[in-house]
């Protein structure tokens, strides 16, 4: 299994993840760049349990209090159920995942320049109840819109 270091931006705090054998980490918030060799941090086992880790120290930073992202996705509650093959269903879904995309780039004060990581379309799935199944069919539709702009390789901005 891959190993990961789940560490604290230097520059903007947040918390994020990086692969033990890369070179170097972008800081998903702040851009700032990191030599993974040079950080302290917890080494888990593999990305889910890192971005579970993130996620973690997040919540203990701010005492589990993240009132305008999670009530706002759990505002959007998708059902859980799975997917009916219903074209107008399907779309509507997507249509409600990509707010939720918008509204935590709000939230979370994202920039154009900066964007977000990809593992954060994980998260939003699994906020929201989504299979593993329809999480990949979902991020692989997300990827094919011309509102979604690749900032830098694996880092994402949604257009208004």
């Amino acid at each position: 299994m891959q190993k990961y270091i789940v560490f604290k931006c230097s520059k903007c705090s947040q918390h994020t993840y990086a692969k033990v054998s890369q070179k170097g980490k972008k800081c998903p918030r702040c851009g700032r760049n990191h030599v993974v060799r040079q950080l302290k941090g917890d080494i888990v086992d593999g990305p889910t349990e890192a971005m579970n880790k993130v996620v973690q120290l997040q919540n203990m930073k701010t005492g589990g209090k993240l009132p305008e992202f999670k009530s706002s996705v759990r505002s959007m509650v998708i059902s859980k159920t799975k997917n009916s093959g219903n074209s107008k269903e399907n779309a509507t879904e997507f249509d409600k995942f990509i707010s939720l995309i918008y509204i935590f780039q709000i939230n979370e004060k994202i920039g154009a320049n900066s964007g977000f990581s990809a593992y954060i379309f994980d998260i939003l799935l699994d906020e929201i109840g989504f299979t593993k199944f329809i999480q990949k069919k979902m991020i692989a539709r997300l990827k094919t819109i011309p509102k979604l702009v690749e900032v830098n390789p694996d880092y994402y901005y949604l257009l208004k």
